[in-house]
C-alpha cells in the first residue's frame, strides 16, 4: 500500500520491534500485480534463505552486525484495518486506490470495510 520496498531482513534480536542490527537482507521490485499472499509466499522463501545462509556465520561468532537506517516499515492490524475502512458515501476511492487494495487485502481475513460491511475483492490471474 505504501510503496516501500519489499523483501526480508535478518538480523540480531534487541529490546525494540524489528530494530535490532542487520546481519542480511535481500529485496525484491513490486511488480505492479502481486498480491499480498504472492508477497507473503515470496518473503518466507527470502526468510528461510537467508536463515540457512547466514546461520554458519552467527554461530562462529562472525555475522556481520550492520545498524539499521531509516526507510524500514511494518505495519500493525489496527494500522491494516484504519486503511481499509472507508466512510461511504463521504470516503471516495481512486481506481488505483481500488487496485491497491484489492492487491493488499487478497490474503487472509482482511477486507475493506464499508459502514461495518467487509468487502472483499479477490485478485484473478489470467
Amino acid at each position: 500500500m505504501d510503496s516501500t520496498p519489499m523483501g526480508a531482513t535478518l538480523h540480531w534480536m534487541d529490546d525494540g520491534f524489528d530494530t535490532g542490527p542487520i546481519i542480511a537482507q535481500e529485496r525484491f521490485d513490486d511488480d505492479g500485480v502481486m498480491t499480498s499472499r504472492e508477497v507473503y509466499e515470496r518473503q518466507c522463501v527470502l526468510c528461510v534463505k537467508l536463515f540457512k545462509d547466514n546461520l554458519p556465520l552467527v554461530l562462529s561468532g562472525k555475522a556481520p552486525s550492520i545498524p539499521q537506517g531509516p526507510g524500514g516499515t511494518y505495519h500493525r492490524a489496527q494500522d491494516i484495518v484504519a486503511a481499509t475502512t472507508y466512510h461511504y458515501p463521504h470516503d471516495t476511492l481512486s481506481a488505483d486506490r481500488v487496485l491497491k487494495l484489492a492487491r493488499a487485502t487478497d490474503f487472509g481475513s482482511y477486507g475493506i470495510d464499508v459502514q461495518g460491511t467487509k468487502l472483499t475483492i479477490r485478485v484473478v490471474r489470467q
